[in-house]
């Protein structure tokens, strides 16, 4: 992108300049100033990310200028420019005053420091609008752990915190944790990634959370929880129903037992990371048991773990489980290609699975049983007794044949129970004779021998 011709048409108010994204940019002499000039007197940008670039101090405190005359600017993100405690100082001036911004982003700026984290803190006492802050590796420390906990006692507006790598350390964290219980606020998202917490400090932000209806991403990587830990997060899998995404790599020696039987009764995750956490097989082998179970889960990441020479026998556990699209447990080539085969399965299943409830919702017993014709046609043995197919599907099978049936009996049109394979396409999938038995139609196999 060309820095100069860039500033000319923000200058000129052009009108498709809503959405601007620098990455690894060259500013050369008074660019990063002329550029925030320009936006000072713009009326149609709203989003401006600068990452990976040498925009330094100098273009922070021009743009800290540029936001006391602007007032459409509403996103700004500043990655890794070289912004030190001056940059961050004047941005947090700006804030005082600013009623447009929403989204600060000011993480891997390393030498922003105390100083600078806590200037921003302290604006944010006072400033309401700002929902999105990003600080993570800004080397803020335990004081400004204090800063922030009393900034959330009075800010109602946070919805996303990314505070990762700030050594806020466990005691910081619990009065985060506590200051964010008396606080109410509808956090979406909370990133403390590598802030020395130990079980205390998971303990309260259990407590903070486990009830909460909107928190949807916890990232609680590279820390040093154990087991009072782990514990604490198996009751908060168990119980919360909002977190899609949990985020727990790199804490070795957590113990995943708990975790993994937490995983019976969630009902709402879809992501879990327990990559590095020094997982045995024998804890492994449990997590793809109880998986067999759990109908959420979409990705499972269990790389840099213990798995040993038991990997074929975990992989073979999973093949009951028909959610996963996403597992990584870093093995052997042949292994990593059944895991593909599998993820492939799934993703082809889901296609047609996710039909399902849709059309019981509309109470359409014909458009459910052509569903259900579809996966008898893929697995023919399906329902049989000594049926070998995945526990996930027979039993969803099972549980949306009794539904098409019960919907059947109530409508003057009947349906025939067991539909003749006539279909010629259905949801991008052939229906020919010669395919009855033809378990490729779902780029499917029949799992293990």
């Amino acid at each position: 992108m060309d820095i100069k011709d860039l500033i000319q048409r923000l200058k000129a108010n052009d009108t498709d300049l809503v959405d601007i994204d620098i990455e690894e940019a060259n500013f050369e002499s008074e660019d990063a100033v002329n550029l925030a000039s320009a936006i000072g007197t713009n009326v149609f940008l709203k989003k401006l990310r600068i990452w990976a670039s040498n925009f330094t101090d100098k273009g922070a405190i021009a743009i800290a200028e540029a936001l006391q005359l602007n007032t459409t600017l509403t996103s700004l993100s500043l990655e890794d420019s070289g912004i030190t405690s001056a940059g961050a100082k004047a941005l947090a001036k700006t804030l005082l005053k600013n009623e447009t911004l929403i989204e600060l982003n000011l993480s891997y700026n390393s030498e922003i420091a105390k100083e600078g984290v806590v200037a921003l803190f302290e604006a944010l006492k006072t400033n309401n609008t700002i929902k999105l802050l990003g600080i993570n590796r800004a080397n803020g420390g335990p004081e400004a752990a204090v800063v922030l906990a009393e900034t959330l006692l009075t800010h109602h507006s946070f919805e996303y915190l990314y505070l990762s790598e700030n050594n806020f350390g466990d005691a910081g964290v619990q009065l985060i944790a506590k200051a964010l219980l008396k606080n109410k606020t509808a956090l979406k998202g909370l990133s403390l990634e590598g802030n020395q917490i130990k079980d205390a400090g998971v303990i309260a932000i259990v407590e903070t959370f486990i009830n909460s209806k909107t928190l949807e991403v916890l990232i609680l990587s590279k820390n040093m929880f154990r087991f009072g830990g782990a514990l604490a997060i198996a009751d908060l899998i168990a119980t919360n129903k909002s977190i899609k995404e949990l985020i727990l790599s790199d804490n070795q020696g957590i113990g995943a037992e708990q975790l993994a039987v937490s995983l019976q009764e969630n009902t709402t995750l879809e992501l879990l990371d327990l990559e590095g956490c020094a997982l045995g097989p024998l804890i492994l082998w449990q997590i793809a048991y109880v998986l067999q179970v759990n109908f959420c889960l979409k990705s499972l990441n269990l790389a840099n773990n213990e798995i040993g020479i038991f990997a074929r026998n975990i992989v073979n556990k999973f093949y009951n489980n028909i959610s996963l699209t996403e597992l990584n447990l870093d093995t052997s080539v042949e292994i990593e290609k059944d895991i593909d085969r599998l993820v492939a399965r799934n993703e082809s299943l889901q296609k047609v699975v996710q039909q399902l409830p849709q059309a019981a919702n509309r109470g359409n017993s014909t458009y459910l049983f052509r569903i259900l014709n579809i996966l008898k046609q893929a697995y023919p043995d399906i329902d049989a007794r000594d049926s070998r197919q995945p526990t996930q599907l027979i039993d969803i099978y099972a549980v949306y044949l009794k539904e098409a049936k019960a919907l059947n009996s109530t409508t003057t049109s009947k349906v025939e129970v067991s539909p003749k394979l006539s279909d010629s396409t259905f949801f991008g999938v052939r229906n020919t004779p010669s395919d009855t038995n033809n378990n490729s139609i779902l780029a499917i196999d029949n799992g293990p021998s």
